[in-house]
């Protein structure tokens, strides 16, 4: 993400009122208590996907199209794709064609939405 298209946030701490280590304890508690709410949602989102996909291939195909439209998700699902040695490699390979026909997409779009001067 460029430099011009990232949020700024303003605000700062200028004051504690507790001591650096109390804060640190503090944000650290915080910090696992997200991740362990964030993996629990994660788990029953694992359930609800797989459940309906096993009986809807048009829900499973529109699951994974969600997830793989964001450019993040897309990028560390491949990366976790090439990585692994148990995955075959005709996954990997529709990964790949996946991967290069999201590009022409967003590349065709972004030449349509330059206009007349493109």
């Amino acid at each position: 993400m460029s430099e011009s298209k990232k949020e700024k946030y303003n605000a700062k701490v200028t004051k504690l009122d507790i001591d650096s280590n109390e804060a640190m304890d503090l944000l650290v508690k915080k910090v696992n208590d997200m991740n362990m709410k964030l993996k629990l949602i994660g788990a029953l989102q694992q359930a609800t996907v797989e459940y309906l996909g096993n009986k809807s291939k048009d829900f499973r195909a529109n699951a994974v199209a969600t997830v793989l439209a964001h450019k993040v998700f897309r990028d560390d699902f491949t990366e976790f794709l090439n990585e692994r040695d148990d995955v075959p490699d005709a996954v990997k390979l529709t990964n790949m064609e996946i991967n290069e026909e999201i590009s022409k997409m967003i590349k065709e779009t972004e030449d349509n939405l330059g206009g007349d001067d493109a």
